[in-house]
């Protein structure tokens, strides 16, 4: 059933005004833009950074107030702030964190043969023994970074290889 011609020249009626009155509202907010000197308009922005700028102090300063209370075990706290940064924000590392970049081996398991992969297994499983036996209980990959010390994305990385062997090897479980 198609519209009748009477609806289609309605709707596009209506559509026109309305793209009409859109272009006079915005043709009326370029005029008024250009009426303001510059000057008018920098101090606007200055005023807005100066606005800005007191209210990142005030939020400083309530987060310092607030760190200055004991964090409840077993958590790390707000994240901090590197002094002289705007947007930028620093988690605070763990007691134990290795400073710099941690490089971890990565075996590939697809091209692996059925025996060097159970032996990569075995390997992963002393290895890591401790992250999986907290996933096991069903710790997430957050909570085991913090039980261990190790960094998240290596967590989560080990948990991703666990996967991937118990994938090729078609078994539920590796240990």
């Amino acid at each position: 059933m198609s519209p009748s011609p009477r609806l289609l020249m309605t709707l596009i009626v209506i559509l026109s005004t309305v793209l009409g009155l859109t272009l006079v509202v915005l043709a009326w907010v370029v005029a008024q833009l250009r009426r303001q000197p510059i000057s008018a308009l920098v101090k606007s922005v200055d005023d807005l950074r100066t606005r800005q700028d007191h209210l990142e102090a005030m939020m400083e300063k309530a987060g310092s107030a607030r760190q200055a209370e004991p964090a409840p075990q077993g958590h790390p706290g707000p994240p901090l702030r590197r002094p002289g940064s705007r947007s930028r924000r620093v988690d605070a590392a763990e007691p134990t964190a290795v400073s710099g970049p941690t490089l971890i081996a990565v075996p590939s398991l697809a091209t692996a043969s059925l025996p060097s992969s159970a032996a990569v297994g075995l390997d992963l499983g002393r290895r890591f023994s401790p992250i999986w036996d907290l996933a096991d209980t069903g710790a997430t990959p957050d909570a085991i970074a913090r039980s261990t010390g190790q960094p998240i994305g290596q967590v989560e990385l080990i948990l991703a290889l666990r996967r991937q062997l118990n994938a090729n090897a078609g078994e539920p479980r590796l240990t």
